[in-house]
């Protein structure tokens, strides 16, 4: 049983790869990405409210 969920894993890793493999800076390059749009949401949602 532990050999059928070595090969799944080592499938998987395969396939997928892991995080790790990504290039370099791109985790961040995501999170700068995510942090600007959830902060021009924010502005955006405070100028509508403000300006009911």
């Amino acid at each position: 049983m532990a050999s059928e969920d070595e090969e799944l894993e080592r499938q998987i890793h395969e396939h997928y790869g892991t995080w790790r493999d990504s290039p370099p800076g791109r985790l961040g390059c995501l999170i700068v990405i995510a942090f600007v749009l959830l902060t021009t949401g924010a502005v955006v949602l405070g100028a509508v409210l403000l300006l009911r």
